[in-house]
């Protein structure tokens, strides 16, 4: 198979691709619209899959052709030869230049029955309710005739308020940034490349949100962190089920563990923890693997303690591989697991686990567990 080099992928919020480029005898399309319209093939956002000879897509695409709509898009690319990489003919589909139609934002106050005139806006159509403060905002694509839907809210709520405006046109490929930020979870610090900089690489995490698990933005991760900043001793070997990211894996290094091996059987989080793993530069002591963990565990043992945020039900189920994984002193961290399971998972770990530590924010609870 032909070498393949890609920009910026697919913005499945936006339907807009970017820049993709292909080598050797395959082209490649990014995921979503490009390969519903094009192609016919069921769309997988973030996909890059879809192949076509060089020939083959100069004969889909004229140099400058309009390609279809999506998401109220109308995408304007251009294929053409760019050059030879690797012996073979490189090609080039980018944007060219894109004709976004504005979505209809509806901000709705009620007088009385928030969750009456809630229920109203989705029975109308809406996908998503936002409550911002003494309003509920919603949003609707152009061609959506919101006639209906005001009637729907006036007969839920005869006093309510509503006005609708044009949606901004938010450049989404960097907004999403800004809902990325600095986590500090006691010496531990996780944060995203763009705000790396200046910061002591001993105690900071830099995750790149990719499509893995674990940035630190989550309860359960925040607090596997601090638990197992009371578990970890210096030379401890390490397993990490449901990685995601590695952020629990690189963590579990830096605070002093000899080595961690890093299970994830999600194929589309690998690329992301390793490639977090080499940020971090703690590649000759974190492995990532892929495969089932209660398949590979049995093979990395026995290792002194076991990470793993994963849900509950999950959880149970690892519960007789984790123990047989663990040394005589060995001990876990377990998250992924609701307040309201607490006494059922506290239940179950009676018989060969005594509770170290727990841990609770929001409806999540996690817990440090020694082996009796």
């Amino acid at each position: 198979m032909a070498d393949v080099h890609t920009g910026p992928k697919y913005d499945a919020a936006r339907g807009i691709v970017m820049v993709l480029r292909a080598t050797g005898h395959q082209a490649y399309f990014a995921g979503g619209c490009v390969r519903d319209l094009l192609l016919g093939v069921e769309a997988k956002d973030f996909d890059v899959a879809t192949s076509a000879t060089p020939d083959e897509v100069l004969g889909l695409f004229p140099r400058a052709l309009t390609v279809g709509a999506h998401f109220g898009v109308v995408l304007v690319c251009a294929v053409q030869p760019v050059g030879e990489i690797g012996g073979g003919p490189q090609l080039e589909l980018r944007q060219e230049r894109s004709h976004r139609a504005p979505w209809q934002a509806m901000r709705v106050r009620p007088s009385g029955d928030r969750g009456a005139v809630a229920t109203a806006l989705f029975a109308a159509g809406s996908q998503g309710v936002h409550d911002d403060g003494p309003a509920l905002v919603t949003h609707f694509p152009p061609d959506v005739d919101l006639g209906p839907v005001r009637a729907a809210v006036l007969a839920a709520d005869a006093a309510a308020t509503i006005d609708v405006h044009e949606a901004p046109d938010v450049d989404w490929t960097e907004a999403w940034k800004h809902g990325v930020g600095v986590q500090e979870v006691g010496s531990l610090t996780v944060v995203p490349p763009w705000l790396a900089a200046g910061r002591d690489p001993a105690t900071t995490i830099v995750i790149d949100p990719g499509m893995a698990f674990g940035t630190g933005e989550h309860q359960t991760t925040r607090r596997v962190l601090e638990l197992m900043q009371r578990v970890i001793r210096a030379g401890d070997t390490v397993a990490d089920l449901g990685a995601g990211s590695a952020v629990l894996s690189i963590a579990a290094v830096k605070l002093g563990a000899a080595r961690a091996v890093a299970i994830e059987m999600d194929p589309d989080a690998i690329e992301n923890a390793e490639e977090n793993v080499a940020r971090n530069g703690v590649g000759s002591r974190v492995t990532v693997i892929e495969g089932d963990a209660g398949l590979l565990l049995p093979l990395v043992a026995p290792v002194r303690v076991v990470l793993a945020n994963i849900i509950s039900s999950v959880l149970v189920e690892l519960l007789p591989a984790i123990v047989a994984a663990l040394t005589a002193d060995g001990q876990a961290v377990l998250s992924g697991i609701l307040v309201d399971e607490r006494e059922h998972m506290l239940d179950v770990l009676a018989a060969e686990w005594r509770v170290d530590a727990e841990a609770r924010e929001g409806q999540w609870w996690s817990v440090a567990i020694v082996r009796r």
